[in-house]
């Protein structure tokens, strides 16, 4: 892979040369590990993405009936663009979705009740297999 060149301005170009000097790295050492520990963020916050993916995946395939496999896509959905991970998941939680996901749908007392139920049925599975 080819080397990449990074224009800095001056006064950084300075300080990185003798920072790097000063604790003994090279200026390409110290900006890969700074980098890294981003890599290792962004990597975690995508792999809990694609987990939370393959769990609803799993569930779905023997868990929910036609009806309310949505809403466990909505949540699951909801869960990653608020930030949330898979291990964030519970009761206040599941709350908070059915209160924004409800809040522009006009829905049965009942419907709410199944949309609670499947959400905690879904909890319980995730739980389990995080065991």
């Amino acid at each position: 892979m080819p080397k990449r060149c990074i224009e800095l301005p001056e006064y950084l170009n300075k300080w990185l040369e003798e920072f790097a000097r000063d604790t003994a790295r090279s200026p390409d050492d110290f900006i890969a590990e700074i980098l890294h520990r981003y890599y290792d963020a962004w990597k975690i916050g995508r792999d809990s993405a694609y987990r939370l993916d393959e769990i609803v995946d799993e569930y779905l395939k023997t868990h929910v009936n036609a009806r309310s496999k949505h809403v466990i896509r909505y949540f699951a959905q909801w869960i990653k663009n608020k930030g949330f991970e898979v291990g964030d998941i519970n009761e206040q939680l599941i709350d908070k979705f059915l209160s924004d996901y409800l809040s522009t749908r006009s829905v049965r007392e009942s419907t709410r009740y199944a949309y609670r139920r499947t959400l905690r049925r879904f909890m319980t599975f995730i739980k389990e297999a995080k065991a």
